[in-house]
This record gives C-alpha cells, structure tokens and sequence, in this order.
C-alpha cells in the first residue's frame, strides 16, 4: 500500500490536500503536515507517519521547498529508517495528482519522470498580448 505525506511551512499542505479531495474525492492514506501554526513539535507527525508505514508499504512525502526547515527535518529522520521512502520536494497539484492516481507502487525511476513533466508544464508569459496571441495556438498546451 501507498501512504503519503503532504507537508509545508504554513498551510499549504491543507491547502493541496483540499484541491486534492476536489479533483478526486475521499482520498486514503494521505496525511497532512501544516508546519509553523503554532508551537507545536511538528517532527512528531513526521515520526507518527513513519511509524505507521508498514515493511511492505511504500511511503511517498511531499515537501514545499528543497532545503527549507520542513524538508531538512523530514530527510533527517528518514535517514533513520529502513523503510522504503520517497521524497519530493517543490510538489505542485500536477504532481500530486499524478503520483496519487498511480495504481502500482512508483519507482525513483518513474517518480523522476513525473517530476520533469510537472517542470514542463510550469511556464512563464511576458504579456497580456503573449498570452492573447497563444490562446489560438493548439501548442499552447503540448
């Protein structure tokens, strides 16, 4: 089984979880972790998670920023474990849906891939005008 974790600095994390449950429904096995919204020890939840992962269970977190605090805490402590763990960090909706609708357990392999695609999907345009001379343009969404 997948078991995910969703985690940031703020509310972030419930907010991706809530566009989440939009796009597909009730979601199992996804927990939340809202970091820095009170004084809590939110290391805990990190544990807590981990704990839960049994030895055939494959555990997936998502982190908002490489290197921020949330994702130095969460690398800290999967080190620790021998559990099969996987981490992305800078998640976007596009790779939370695709890795929450996966059906067989993900490789690093076909993690990574998903992760290029959602880097090509994120685009940049420099005018009112640019994006009014792509809206005719089929590639706009190749």
């Amino acid at each position: 089984m997948k078991k995910y974790l969703i985690a940031s600095h703020g509310m972030l994390a419930s907010g991706a979880f809530d566009s989440l449950k939009l796009f597909l429904g009730d979601i199992e096995n996804v927990s939340v972790l809202s970091a820095y919204i009170d004084d809590s020890d939110f290391s805990l939840k990190i544990y807590a998670f981990m704990k839960d992962l049994n030895t055939d269970d494959q555990g997936i977190i998502f982190t908002d920023i490489y290197g921020g605090s949330v994702n130095q805490k969460v690398t800290a402590i999967i080190s620790e474990s021998e559990k099969e763990v996987y981490v992305i960090a800078g998640f976007n909706l596009p790779v939370l849906l695709e890795v929450l609708t996966s059906t067989d357990k993900v490789s690093k392999e076909r993690l990574e891939e998903i992760v290029h695609n959602s880097r090509v999907q994120v685009i940049t345009k420099s005018s009112l005008t640019d994006l009014e001379d792509s809206a005719g343009d089929e590639d706009f969404f190749d």
